[in-house]
């Protein structure tokens, strides 16, 4: 009896103009179909620690013109504006001129990149470019914590969509925030900052696997996505900071919104399983 070939793809992912009105591109389903409870995508990008934060480049200003930067597990942050991933090159990234103010933003985000480009093989490193769902459609996916083993084969190291941040040789931010004038945060960074200096490796140990791991999302289907679907998730942002959500933004779920910020900061963990 003939059987399926093990190697096939079951689905295939493609990015293309998003079905959302004033969205760029969007992730969707260009053949097969998806079952519910399925992982579908990663979400790619630097791992930085929260200990290293305050190294990002243009700290305490860290832009995130399409609110892509994700919290993963401990509070560790995937910046995925540098990434390269299939069908989805890092220049794509880059938001476009103010039409208004002609001032182009790209630059500075530019200056805020954590080195050359990351270029990612996997070609369901595409969890970036999902959209919000809005309040009026469903979400299909929602983000899940996923941990990396630190010790992958070689020959599959170039499909892990996440690397850790290596921040040796870039000085701590000279830009002064308005606690630091205060006296309230300078101790802290400066805590931080030695803290950085004594993990001089790549991984992070987790208090759950009591092994070294790289933190990660992927996204699981929550229901079932026919040929042509776009991927939607919700993208739940803190009801707390209402007053700084972006203008397009309209909540889905206000009640889980509220339950995944019980304890969490910026945009909030993934779901832990």
């Amino acid at each position: 009896r003939p059987t399926q070939d093990p190697t096939a793809a079951a689905f295939r992912l493609g990015v293309r103009p998003s079905s959302i009105p004033g969205a760029r591109h969007g992730v969707f389903l260009e053949k097969g179909s998806c079952r519910a409870g399925q992982v579908i995508l990663f979400y790619p990008g630097l791992v930085i620690r929260p200990h290293h934060i305050s190294r990002m480049p243009g700290f305490p200003r860290i832009l995130d013109p399409y609110h892509m930067l994700a919290i993963a597990h401990g509070g560790a942050v995937i910046d995925p504006y540098h990434v390269s991933a299939p069908g989805a090159p890092a220049e794509s990234l880059l938001p476009d001129i103010d039409e208004d103010t002609g001032e182009d933003p790209s630059l500075e985000l530019l200056l805020q990149r954590l080195g050359d480009p990351l270029t990612v093989e996997n070609r369901l490193a595409l969890g970036h470019l999902v959209n919000h769902s809005g309040a009026s459609l469903s979400p299909n996916v929602a983000s899940i914590n996923y941990f990396f083993p630190a010790n992958v084969p070689a020959d599959l190291e170039a499909l892990v969509p996440n690397k850790m941040w290596d921040p040796a040789g870039i000085p701590k931010s000279k830009t002064v925030s308005v606690f630091e004038k205060r006296g309230l945060a300078r101790r802290f960074v400066n805590e931080t900052n030695r803290m950085a200096d004594m993990y001089a490796d790549r991984t992070i140990v987790t208090a759950r696997e009591g092994q070294a791991a790289i933190p990660s999302q992927v996204m699981v289907t929550t229901s079932p996505i026919e040929e042509g679907e776009e991927v939607l998730l919700d993208y739940r942002f803190n009801p707390l900071m209402k007053a700084k959500w972006p203008a397009w933004y309209e909540p889905h779920d206000a009640v889980a919104a509220m339950r995944r910020w019980s304890g969490n900061s910026m945009r909030g963990e993934g779901e832990d399983i």
